[in-house]
């Protein structure tokens, strides 16, 4: 994992327990609350039992209606109470619930989210991303992971383009094979020269797809390179005419042959040296 992802998920998992320290502090401070209203709630029932204890023993003289007072009180207190513990151990039962609920969902909804893209990603959906809802430490998670998944992506897209570029190199080199195999079986079996430099241009055209092919060959002297084969009539008229370019740098064919190299030129019309 990367130094990002990880700083991400430290901030997170401090994140996380602030929140936790935060909810301990709520349900501290409700279970104080609670202990206060309840102590309360004794010291009434106490006091209650009290004057009801006094006024057996006669040591407290009440009137009737203070008797039923006194009665009334214990009967509310007592139901106090009972009443009190109820009431807050639901609240504290619910807050603790909430903090649970809400605490795992703000883990485990970005993390299955991310979780799930992750396994499209590995499942070669590469063109899958996270929908980052989150303005936190999981959204930045989110876009961290974005992100690398682009990366992924164009990594993926430059290799399919090397395998296809080396593909099409391997198929033209066994293209190349093939012709050669192909003309060197027809210079087995064909005496006559021009055929077989017919057969050659005819060759090289179709299994290249090639708009133009010629073969020139150097001449006596070593100083001119004679058009000896061309397809259709240009080439014809070409060849009776007596066609030759220098063995010089001025024409594609006189430097190929001057160098002893092959030239590649995508537009022979803009190339500093070209046919003619």
């Amino acid at each position: 994992m990367s130094e990002a992802p990880r700083s991400i998920l430290a901030a997170r998992v401090t994140n996380i327990r602030a929140r936790l320290i935060g909810h301990l502090l709520i349900i501290l401070v409700l279970l104080v609350v609670m202990a206060i209203i309840y102590a309360a709630s004794l010291s009434r029932l106490d006091q209650a039992i009290a004057v009801v204890e006094d006024a057996a023993r006669g040591t407290l003289i009440l009137t009737p209606d203070q008797q039923a007072a006194a009665f009334a009180e214990l009967a509310e207190a007592r139901q106090a109470l009972r009443v009190v513990p109820l009431v807050w151990g639901s609240l504290l039962t619910l807050v603790i619930v909430g903090t649970t609920i809400i605490t795992f969902y703000s883990i485990a909804h970005p993390l299955e989210r991310i979780t799930e893209v992750a396994s499209a990603l590995a499942a070669g959906q590469l063109d899958r991303r996270v929908d980052v809802e989150w303005v936190d430490e999981f959204g930045r998670l989110g876009d961290a992971f974005n992100e690398m998944a682009d990366q992924i992506q164009a990594s993926h897209a430059e290799l399919e383009q090397r395998v296809l570029e080396r593909t099409h190199a391997f198929q033209r080199q066994a293209r190349q094979l093939r012709v050669s195999a192909v003309v060197g079986r027809a210079a087995t079996s064909i005496l006559d020269v021009d055929e077989l430099l017919r057969t050659t241009v005819n060759l090289i055209r179709s299994e290249f797809n090639l708009y133009f092919a010629a073969i020139f060959l150097l001449d006596e002297a070593g100083e001119w390179m004679v058009l000896r084969e061309a397809p259709g009539e240009v080439g014809q008229q070409l060849r009776a005419e007596g066609f030759r370019l220098a063995l010089d740098d001025h024409s594609m064919v006189g430097w190929t042959a001057a160098h002893h190299q092959s030239r590649i030129a995508l537009d022979v019309g803009e190339d500093a040296t070209h046919f003619a």
